[in-house]
């Protein structure tokens, strides 16, 4: 068996303590250990030393003391963000129906820009448009942008997108669009029409 990996742990206080890889764990945890009578509630940084000898371990804290140390550093300060449990309250669903068409989108709303999923169905042309919505509030128009695939299918792309809220409703302008660095804008010389849109979507109950 290869020898187990020793780590030295050092406190804002310029405590100092080595120890095996449970070691190094608690202090990430910021839990209680035996050996210091009190949380890791103050780690600057956590060195893999890999059972160094001693004369080399007394080089590393010389080394530590000047910042002059930087291989085999980890720092337990830089803890991996939590994925943030959303809400259901906080999921606001809409539905539109033009014809035989009908589109579906879904608005997260506890954060900014707002982030969603937009879908159409266009029956006749047999095709499904299935992507994301990210895009935040501009006065009373939800503006941002659609990344979509066409039956599941390469390739992707991405238009701007213009949702008047009016009455409880959004209503999808109707722009032109230009090209700008492989990205579809909308071409600021042109008004958005919003009165003869074709989409106008009406919150509804959102489902699983």
């Amino acid at each position: 068996m290869g020898k187990p990996e020793i780590y030295l742990v050092v406190t804002a206080d310029n405590r100092k303590i080595t120890g095996e890889r449970s070691l190094f764990h608690s202090a990430c945890r910021l839990s209680e250990n035996a050996l210091w009578k009190k949380p890791f509630s103050n780690i600057l940084t956590v060195i893999l030393i890999n059972q160094a000898p001693n004369r080399m371990r007394n080089q590393f804290l010389i080394l530590i003391s000047l910042s002059a140390l930087s291989i085999g550093i980890i720092s337990c300060n830089r803890e991996q963000p939590k994925k943030k449990i959303l809400a259901p309250e906080k999921i606001v669903c809409y539905q539109s129906i033009s014809g035989s068409d009908t589109a579906w989108l879904s608005i997260d709303t506890a954060n900014t820009p707002f982030a969603g999923t937009l879908t159409f169905n266009y029956t006749e042309k047999k095709q499904l448009y299935e992507g994301k919505f990210t895009g935040k509030m501009d006065g009373d128009t939800l503006k941002g942008y659609y990344d979509f695939r066409i039956n599941k299918e390469n390739p992707a792309f991405r238009n701007p997108v213009a949702l008047l809220k009016k009455d409880g409703k959004l209503t999808m302008g109707v722009g032109q669009f230009m090209t700008v660095m492989g990205t579809g804008e909308f071409d600021d010389r042109v008004p958005i029409d919003y009165s003869s849109a074709r989409f106008v979507f009406e919150e509804v109950a959102c489902k699983d």
